[in-house]
């Protein structure tokens, strides 16, 4: 038979010029490395991975090169997944040494010899011979009873490890680190499908190498008689995860066989071709699933545009497949797509961390605008204080979460259905929870100015409109005190001062409460050196924009009281105490 693998053999005519034993001394290393490059070159097979495995089997008995020159290719079938078998016709143009052609009458000087060889799927290739030949013998009748038991020798194989004359046994083994990328999967919830068209015991066999399915547990019957009785196994006790589907069988398939087949988290799909990889991918997609399909051959190309994200090989996948795909793998590595999904999961989860803690600061800035025009308050803030915190202080800490560390359980929750970025929940927290807390912080703080200059809230109802400004007149509080025009701007200015602290400050404790969504921060720890520097920024330029003459002129503020700083520090022992009890009931009932 013909392989498509090409054995690389550049050997050169060598040099025949003379050359000095010196000369030969001093090349004697670099003939030494040219000579080990050369041999590895010679051995170097190019081509499929099923046809390099047989070539590489042909060299240890023989020579490929050998073989070519006896026969002359004239006529080829390619192998298909449909087909599952590959037929060549070669003309023998050297004498044949042995086969079941010798029996035949030697040719004529006009005419040639042609041997037709076939290869594929065991259980194809055993329907199709009529005799067989063993150790040179002569070809015998191949009887009903040989057949059963070539086919049990065939399925019991891989598990067994029997020889069986007449079939090439080849061994792809799955990448070390597959199988712990399998069980990360499990552990995330992700479901995986192996579609195959191997045979069913050797795609049993590859799913326990990997860890997809349990040895241990009951195995459902491989033997090709048990896949044609329809899929009985389907409606069994569900007594494992798992279960292994043969491509036939999904034909015959209705609704109710899809609901109840794809209740398993983990199947085995063998002797699939690409039309029912299509298929498994549509029915998965009607049941409200998120299909990530790999391939790389151009029968995978359908299955790959219609999945959610199609996933091509670049070292092995093929150029349609490729840019038919969503995502093109460069290392071929099953782990890689893990890896893939926990950066997924990580970057969903930081988005929504900066989203949480920048939208807690919104309801403390316009707060103050509603009191002061529903209760006439003096304002709380003036509008280039809160541009100081939105393009100023707030932006670092924002952009830190980007580069916080996953948490610890990130690959041990299930996926998220329909999750969105701005969800409600999130919306709750933000604006009710953590921006109510903050809210009140800053107005304690707000008002604590006023009470320490003996200004009391009753005081302040409605006096906005002709108090608090340049030229106003004397304000007479109920206790009898009396403050000038420039006096109340400064306690005006010291109050709006107190807000923006507290805020600022409540800001500073919260970004670490915003670092995980589920695991105590305790247990998280402080691990992105990142928000470390953005928050000393925040601080650094909080006290230049409270403390620095320009920056108070600019936005009319003065100096507050030292006590208005103890406000923030205890907005942020409340959020703390609500985060840390909000993910421990989270942790506890398992809520994602």
């Amino acid at each position: 038979m013909t392989s498509e693998a090409r054995v690389v053999d550049d050997d050169m005519e060598k040099n025949r010029s003379t050359s000095s034993p010196t000369e030969n001394g001093k090349k004697s290393a670099k003939g030494v490395m040219a000579a080990m490059k050369k041999k590895k070159k010679r051995d170097e097979i190019l081509g499929l991975a099923c046809d390099v495995a047989l070539a590489r089997y042909v060299e240890g008995h023989s020579t490929v090169e050998g073989i070519r020159a006896r026969y002359e290719v004239v006529y080829e079938v390619a192998f298909n997944s449909v087909r599952r078998w590959q037929l060549v016709i070669a003309k023998c143009v050297a004498e044949q040494q042995g086969g079941v052609s010798d029996e035949l009458p030697a040719p004529t000087e006009n005419e040639s010899r042609y041997v037709l060889m076939i290869k594929g799927a065991p259980e194809v290739i055993i329907d199709r011979c009529s005799t067989l030949q063993m150790n040179g013998e002569d070809p015998i009748e191949m009887t009903d009873q040989y057949r059963l038991e070539t086919q049990e020798s065939v399925e019991k194989f891989v598990e067994k490890g029997l020889i069986f004359l007449g079939m090439a046994a080849i061994m792809d083994p799955p990448r070390p680190e597959t199988a712990a990328a399998i069980q990360q999967c499990k552990e995330a919830g992700i479901k995986v499908f192996v579609i195959t068209g191997d045979h069913p015991t050797t795609a049993k066999a590859l799913a326990q190498q990997i860890g997809l399915i349990n040895d241990g547990e009951p195995s459902p019957q491989n033997s090709l008689a048990s896949f044609d009785k329809s899929h009985k196994n389907v409606y069994e006790k569900r007594r494992r995860d798992w279960t292994i589907v043969s491509g036939s069988e999904l034909n015959n398939y209705k609704e109710e066989d899809w609901d109840a087949l794809l209740k398993y988290p983990y199947i085995v799909f063998a002797r699939t071709n690409p039309e029912q990889k299509l298929s498994i991918v549509r029915e998965c997609q009607k049941r409200d699933e998120t299909v990530a399909v790999t391939g790389g051959g151009v029968n995978d190309a359908p299955a790959l545009a219609h999945a959610n994200i199609g996933i091509a090989m670049g070292v092995s996948g093929s150029d349609i497949a490729k840019q038919t795909a969503d995502v093109v793998l460069l290392d071929d590595n099953f782990h890689s797509l893990v890896m893939g999904i926990e950066e997924g999961r990580l970057l969903f989860d930081n988005l929504r961390l900066s989203l949480g803690y920048t939208f807690a600061h919104l309801w403390p800035e316009v707060v103050p605008i509603i009191i002061s025009f529903l209760l006439g308050l003096p304002h709380g803030l003036s509008s280039l204080q809160i541009l100081s915190v939105d393009l100023a202080c707030e932006m670092p800490p924002s952009v830190s979460l980007a580069y916080e560390q996953p948490e610890r359980d990130i690959m041990r929750t299930p996926p998220r259905r329909n999750a969105k970025l701005v969800s409600k929940g999130l919306l709750a927290y933000s604006y009710i929870f953590a921006g109510t807390g903050i809210t009140i912080g800053c107005m304690i703080a707000f008002l604590s100015v006023y009470w320490y200059h003996n200004i009391q809230l009753g005081d302040l109802l409605f006096t906005a409109e002709n108090y608090w400004k340049i030229g106003a007149a004397n304000f007479t509080t109920s206790s009898g005190s009396v403050y000038t025009a420039d006096e109340q701007l400064v306690i005006k200015g010291q109050a709006a001062a107190a807000w923006q602290i507290t805020l600022v400050m409540s800001q500073v404790f919260h970004l670490y409460n915003c670092t995980t969504r589920r695991v105590s921060v305790f247990s998280h720890g402080i691990t992105n050196v990142v928000s470390v520097l953005a928050v000393a920024i925040e601080v650094l330029l909080l006290i230049l924009f409270i403390y620095l003459p320009i920056f108070q002129y600019i936005m009319d503020i003065d100096t507050p009281p030292p006590m208005v700083w103890l406000a923030g520090p205890v907005v942020g022992l409340y959020l703390l105490a609500f985060n840390e009890c909000r993910k421990w009931l989270a942790m506890d009932t398992k809520v994602n």
